[in-house]
């Protein structure tokens, strides 16, 4: 599925801006960015600069080159919340094909040869500290290529040649972008162009591209739509077939670079901790982790194995094999990977029976502390490091972490909200602009549902989901979740049928409302967010209120008594809370949790459990809320 996203780009015919001096370049690129009504992006003084001392000494290159004929794109937006310094668009010489050749251009003058940390990133010398670690120009262009590859509507399945070149028209020492572990770019050298080889790059244009019109090329480009799906549990087909899937961004790059080296160490056991924010990729990350796996070792004695039967029925679904349950693997493995392994339930028991059971010599565990929802999930980052440490097993533990967002249109900064919000003690902090990320609170429930039916009906994914506040009778012809005030009726979506319910994109599946049950580890385009008051913000505690009387998550309930050594009788109806009984006395649940249990690690579950519920959509969510106390305050954090 392919979706609009408006992208910032300029373009002009080489002759036709071989005549401007760099401030009308300039000036005339900030003019075309302004007529993108619906994009809101402020360029600052040194990008601007930075314009104006590149761009005309490529563009003086490619008329030496004589390809005044071609159009070059400048500037070229992305969902990776990059932009493409340049692409010279044009007809290859000699296979007469459409194509692209992206320019990434820098003013870098050396590198630090002391930075070791990264593959995928150089440091800066005689540059601020915090700004001193980028990008390695050839990882940059490596990843805009294989991004545009696989999710440009017009620029996929080999209809447009792309090719990469890197032009540091400042730099001195060109070894310095391959030595020590930037060795692994050796094979790119050869279009890599730095100080004093603008020859070489001039008689790679002028071999590469016919000077003629290339129109029609660059309207392919900027025409074209992007999808922002290609990243789900549907590539574990092609991984387990060892077939390429989606790119990359350097992060996971970085990652995959250190997990592959320990892929080596074959006569020791390892558990990888992988952890990240929702939407910062770790399941694409691990199903990429398993294809590596395959094509370093050559064993297909792996599993991706899940936590849940939800995931159990998508991924199936997705690969029309059966997935198994980590805590029911039988026969031996080479690696086991485990998605959403927050989850985990008896965590040194699943994880003894797969170092030894099993024979497991990698386990690779993904989870997020803050998506840890129920009172028996063990699966936190502090106890898989005291299972290592008191484990009779020789383990090496390792710790990885992901933090940029690729599921909110790649922003970063509304699940940063998120997570301020809904906090033990939410504070806001300064953010960057979501103005790309469409969230919209209103007031009548049945708009938001007309909305996501015209999304449905473009051809996006939308669903409800609301808090577990309403018995589930398990049946779709009931409607479970009642707002009467509202005139506003829907049944919880159906057990049986969760891969249709995701994967489908029909009407009648929007009528069927998801919880948290049905939302970990799962995305889609648009959220319809019902906000009730089981969570409630009070200004004169200036903190979350949490009543799990207004809970109907009868094993949730449950779960959090038993840890506190009581015994769940009943939900009184008529009084309206939940009764639980220990040493022979009935209690309110809210009266029994602050007596015998602990408040706070409750309140967490719950705030972890909106947190999941709020970041599920990739490019937009629509908020109902019960209480406008609490819909002021999430308006603070969201503005």
């Amino acid at each position: 599925m392919w979706v609009v996203i408006i992208m910032l780009y300029f373009y002009d015919k080489v002759s036709s801006l071989i005549n401007l001096s760099k401030e009308e370049l300039a000036e005339k690129m900030l003019m075309k960015f302004k007529s993108f009504e619906e994009t809101i992006i402020e360029f600052n003084d040194n990008e601007i600069l930075s314009w104006k001392n590149s761009l005309p000494i490529l563009i003086n290159l490619i008329n030496e080159a004589g390809l005044t004929n071609l159009d070059l794109i400048l500037e070229y937006e992305t969902p990776l919340n990059s932009r493409i310094d340049a692409l010279l668009v044009g007809l290859h010489k000699e296979t007469n094909r459409p194509t692209a050749m992206i320019i990434e251009l820098k003013q870098w003058q050396s590198i630090d040869t002391n930075y070791k940390d990264s593959s995928t990133s150089v440091k800066l010398s005689n540059v601020d500290e915090e700004i001193s670690v980028r990008s390695h120009p050839i990882a940059q262009t490596h990843t805009y290529r294989n991004h545009l590859k696989c999710n440009h509507s017009n620029l996929g399945n080999n209809q447009v040649e792309i090719m990469e070149v890197q032009y540091l028209h400042n730099f001195q020492n060109k070894e310095e972008l391959f030595a020590n572990q930037y060795s692994i770019y050796n094979s790119k050298k050869s279009n890599c162009f730095v100080k004093g080889e603008d020859n070489q790059l001039v008689k790679l244009l002028a071999d590469t591209f016919e000077n003629s019109d290339s129109t029609t090329i660059t309207n392919l480009i900027i025409s074209g739509q992007y999808s922002m799906e290609k990243q789900g549990y549907e590539n574990l087909v092609k991984a387990l077939n060892s077939d390429e899937i989606s790119p990359l961004l350097d992060e996971q790059r970085d990652v995959s670079v250190r997990v592959s080296d320990i892929f080596r160490e074959k006569n020791q056991k390892h558990l990888i901790i992988i952890s990240g924010d929702c939407g910062t990729g770790k399941t694409y990350l691990g199903l990429y982790l398993l294809k590596r796996y395959i094509d370093l070792t050559k064993s297909k004695s792996v599993a991706f194995a899940v936590t849940s039967r939800i995931l159990n029925a998508i991924i199936s679904g997705h690969t029309e094999t059966y997935m198994p349950y980590v805590n029911n693997l039988s026969g031996q493995f080479d690696l086991v990977i485990i998605d959403e392994a927050h989850r985990l339930q008896n965590l040194n028991q699943v994880l003894d029976n797969l170092y030894i059971k099993n024979n497991v010599k990698f386990v690779i565990v993904l989870q997020d502390d803050r998506q840890r929802v129920r009172i028996n999930e063990e699966g936190l980052i502090d106890n898989f490091y005291e299972y290592v440490q008191s484990s009779q097993m020789d383990i090496r533990l390792h710790q990885e972490y992901l933090s940029i967002q690729k599921r909110s249109l790649y922003q970063s900064s509304y699940v940063d909200r998120i997570n301020d919000l809904f906090n033990l003690n939410p504070v806001a902090n300064e953010y960057e602009d979501i103005s790309g990320y469409d969230i919209r609170v209103l007031n009548s429930l049945n708009d938001i549902d007309m909305m996501l039916e015209h999304h449905i009906i473009n051809y996006e994914k939308a669903q409800w989901f609301a808090p577990f506040c309403w018995e589930w009778t398990k049946n779709v012809n009931k409607n479970d979740v009642i707002i009467s005030k509202e005139n506003f009726s829907k049944p919880w979506n159906p057990i049986k049928e969760q891969f249709e319910w995701y994967s489908e994109i029909e009407i009648h599946h929007k009528d069927r409302i998801g919880c948290i049950y049905t939302a970990q580890g799962l995305d889609f385009d648009y959220v319809g967010y019902i906000f009730w008051n089981d969570l409630i913000w009070s200004p004169q505690k200036n903190d979350w209120i949490v009543d799990l009387n207004k809970s109907q998550d009868f094993q949730f309930i449950r779960e959090i008594v038993q840890q506190y050594e009581g015994i769940l009788k009943k939900y009184d109806r008529l009084k309206g809370h939940w009764i639980v009984q220990k040493d022979g006395k009935d209690y309110n649940i809210n009266e029994f949790i602050p007596k015998f249990g602990n408040p706070v690690e409750v309140k967490e579950l719950v705030l972890n459990t909106y947190r999941v519920l709020m970041t599920r959509a990739r490019k937009g969510i629509y908020i109902w809320f019960k209480d406008n106390t609490t819909k002021e305050k999430v308006m603070e954090f969201l503005n």
